[in-house]
Order: structure tokens, then C-alpha cells, then sequence
């Protein structure tokens, strides 16, 4: 995949700076991308993910939802498909020349963490999870950090999903913002509900995925409509 024009990569990157809430993804094995943006109010949070009977739009949500951690909805008041069709969209936007002007975000930073102090915190979690596992305690456990690293000023986002879509051609690839959750990049392999017309079949969330390596597979032809879940991979952008 490449980056489109630079008018537009300015766009897309000036939108995390706006108080507006979009979301760009890319599904497995494809170049296109799809683009969802709420023009107006702030995205819809929701308590419980039942409530997401009959609501449309994009979806974050987290494993473990709270106050600080809700799960939202961002409605698709303009959707659009590949490069051409999002450039469109995003140049007809009211305030796409102001856009441009936008400066970021004066935001308060987690304090730094060496890679040594990092190491040695992932060590420390590390041997509190494999003790319980030795004795059967479990059966499973899945061990995540997180890391705080500076990026510099001309860091941009939208590149950043490019790479990942270069870099991850199996997986669903998504850049996602909205004033609530922060900016994400993120990734993931795993899928909740494939379908097609009136059949459709739910899939196990926690089940390993087979590594098949980047060369695409008669069976790896994704011809349905997908829904995906489970974010193994993700990138906060403060």
C-alpha cells in the first residue's frame, strides 16, 4: 500500500487534532481502505456491549470497560472507500482548510521508562504468571505491556498505518480517533462474525491463530462481510 498524495496525508494527520471522530481500516489481504467519520457531537458511549443492538458506525472497545475506558461508537456520517473516495470526502469538510492550520495538543506525558526499567518490569509480571500456569492453576493466561516511547515532531500517523498495512498484509489494520478514547493504531487477527447475506457464524475469540507466513492461501480469501475483534497489537499516539 502506498501513502496517498501529501494534501491528503496533511489531512488525515491534522484530524487527530480536531475534535472530530474518524476511523480508517484496512481488512486482511486487500489495499483499500475504508474510512468512517461523525461530523458533529461527541461519540456515543455505551455501558454494555448489548446495547449495541441496531447502532451502526465503528467500534472500540475495550476488554475490560469502565469509566475511564467505555466503549464507543463513532456514527458514519460520511463513509468512504480507497484513497480517491476518502480524498473527496475529507476535502468537501467545512473546516478541511482549517484543518491544516491545526496545532497539536499541549498533553501532560507519561513519565519516560528506560528500556532497562521496562525489561525488568515485564520480567517481574513474567514470573508472577508462569508460577500459577506450572501449577495448573490456569490454563491460559495472556501476559501484555505497554511501552512509553518519544516520537519526534514530524511523527505521522497515517504513515504509521501504512507500514502496519505493509507489514501485517493478514491482518486487520485500523487508525482510530475520537476526542474520548486518544489515537490508536492497531492490529488484529482475530474475528468475531463472518457472514454472508442471512447465514452468518460466530468464532472463538481466544483460539491461536495458525501462522501461514505471508503467502495467501485458497482458504486465506476473505469473500464475506467481517467483523473484527481482539486488538493484539496497538500504538497510542499521545
Amino acid at each position: 500500500m502506498n501513502l496517498p498524495n501529501r494534501h491528503i496525508q496533511n489531512l488525515l494527520d491534522c484530524l487527530i487534532r480536531s475534535r472530530l471522530s474518524f476511523a480508517l481500516y484496512r481488512l486482511p489481504w486487500t489495499d483499500e481502505c475504508y474510512f468512517v467519520l461523525q461530523q458533529s457531537g461527541d461519540v456515543e458511549q455505551l455501558a454494555d456491549i448489548r446495547e449495541l443492538n441496531k447502532k451502526k458506525g465503528f467500534v472500540m472497545a475495550p476488554f475490560l470497560q469502565s469509566d475511564h475506558h467505555p466503549l464507543i461508537v463513532i456514527r458514519p456520517d460520511i463513509t468512504a472507500y480507497d484513497w480517491d473516495e476518502i480524498s473527496e470526502a475529507i476535502s468537501s469538510l467545512e473546516c478541511a482548510d482549517a484543518l491544516l492550520t491545526c496545532k497539536n495538543q499541549t498533553e501532560k506525558l507519561s513519565p519516560f521508562v528506560s528500556e532497562e526499567t521496562d525489561k525488568e518490569r515485564y520480567t517481574q509480571a513474567f514470573e508472577r504468571f508462569i508460577t500459577p500456569l506450572q501449577k495448573k492453576h490456569f490454563q491460559k493466561l495472556v501476559l501484555s505491556r505497554s511501552s512509553t516511547k518519544h516520537i519526534n515532531d514530524d511523527f505521522s500517523p497515517l504513515a504509521a498505518f501504512v507500514r502496519a498495512c505493509n507489514n501485517y498484509p493478514r491482518m486487520m489494520i485500523y487508525l482510530c480517533h475520537t476526542p474520548v478514547s486518544g489515537t490508536w493504531v492497531g492490529s488484529t487477527p482475530e474475528i468475531l462474525l463472518s457472514g454472508h447475506g442471512k447465514e452468518w457464524h460466530t468464532v472463538a475469540k481466544t483460539k491461536s491463530c495458525q501462522w501461514t507466513g505471508t503467502r495467501r492461501t485458497k482458504t486465506s480469501k476473505v469473500m464475506w462481510q467481517i467483523t473484527f475483534v481482539g486488538l493484539s497489537r496497538n500504538l497510542a499516539i499521545r
